[in-house]
């Protein structure tokens, strides 16, 4: 009798301790080899599984195993394929629309100082659209910057270029430069460049080597022209449903830590791409200093002004922005 109850009862604690264990499916499009993956989220989520003592576990879903689409990783979040994901939001800026600064010319110059800036701006509530997901991270990359198939000598030979975008501030970039612009998934990016299809692409230095495109350019327009950003979220009545333990290690290894883990991770593979491309003796790299960034910066103030006058309080929004990223610089 005795040893019946004794075993009921570990029958009932070993229940409730897999009651306690939440498997979560993490799917993204993005690459399993990618830097942004193999040095960033991957051992994020051990380190999350590990903080939370067991209560929280990642089905890992890679390189679009669930959904390949960019377009609708947020979709697939919400309708529940996916319990968490990473929501490139330059493909759903409609529903995260203050999200368009990141992609403004010469505001961020690195990933690490992207990612802090979108992060205390959503803690802010300054980020409309958030309240639809439980967001646990953002960042950006590092910023985009212009590559092309052939060597680039001047801004002359960007005219009537085809070059591809990856957001709607990039039209405006582009036509600024008198490129033509082309819209197309990254994952097609390599095959257009390689077939003459597109002449150039408006990419981070990162994504060169993500995406396989880096032994393809051969000329670089290396300028600060936006950023990507991305959202790290969980559904919410899946996050709703966590154990406690399981939303501390979220909430400790989120946010702010997550902003600085994948900025630094993007800022490294930038360096090293961009270290690889200045030893190619067959490329050509060119960027402004002084006189003439500040002459390209005004050359860009129309696309400033469009973003103050289509974002509610925007000029407001701008201000607390551009203060965040005078303490971010000053290592505050």
């Amino acid at each position: 009798m005795l040893g019946g109850a004794v075993l009921a009862a570990l029958g009932l604690a070993s229940a409730g301790a897999l009651a306690q264990t939440a498997t979560l499916k993490f799917g993204t499009f993005i690459p399993p080899k990618a830097d942004e993956i193999e040095r960033g989220i991957a051992p994020w989520l051990d380190e999350l599984e590990k903080e939370s003592g067991g209560a929280l576990k990642f089905q890992r879903f890679f390189g679009g195993t669930i959904e390949r689409s960019l377009l609708k990783q947020h979709e697939q979040l919400q309708n529940g394929l996916q319990d968490a994901t990473i929501i490139p939001v330059p493909y759903v800026f409609s529903l995260f629309p203050d999200f368009t600064v990141f992609a403004l010319p010469y505001l961020v110059e690195s990933a690490k100082e992207g990612s802090i800036l979108s992060w205390r701006m959503h803690q802010r509530g300054l980020l409309r659209g958030m309240d639809t997901l439980h967001v646990v991270g953002t960042y950006l990359n590092d910023p985009l910057v212009l590559h092309f198939r052939n060597p680039i000598k001047s801004l002359d030979d960007v005219k009537g270029a085809k070059i591809r975008i990856t957001s709607p501030e990039g039209v405006g970039v582009i036509k600024l430069f008198h490129g033509a612009v082309v819209g197309m998934p990254i994952s097609e990016v390599a095959q257009s460049l390689s077939t003459g299809v597109l002449d150039g692409t408006m990419n981070s230095w990162g994504s060169l080597r993500a995406f396989r495109i880096e032994s393809l350019i051969k000329g670089d327009v290396d300028e600060p022209l936006g950023a990507i950003s991305f959202i790290v979220a969980i559904n919410k009545k899946v996050y709703d449903g966590l154990p406690a333990k399981a939303k501390q290690a979220l909430e400790k290894l989120g946010g702010e830590k997550l902003a600085l883990r994948m900025g630094a991770v993007f800022d490294a593979q930038a360096a090293s791409v961009k270290a690889a491309a200045r030893k190619d003796p067959n490329r050509t790299i060119i960027g402004f200093s002084g006189a003439e960034r500040g002459k390209r910066l005004e050359t860009f103030k129309p696309l400033y002004d469009e973003w103050l006058k289509s974002t509610p309080e925007g000029a407001s929004k701008m201000a607390a922005l551009q203060k965040l990223l005078a303490d971010i610089r000053a290592g505050r």
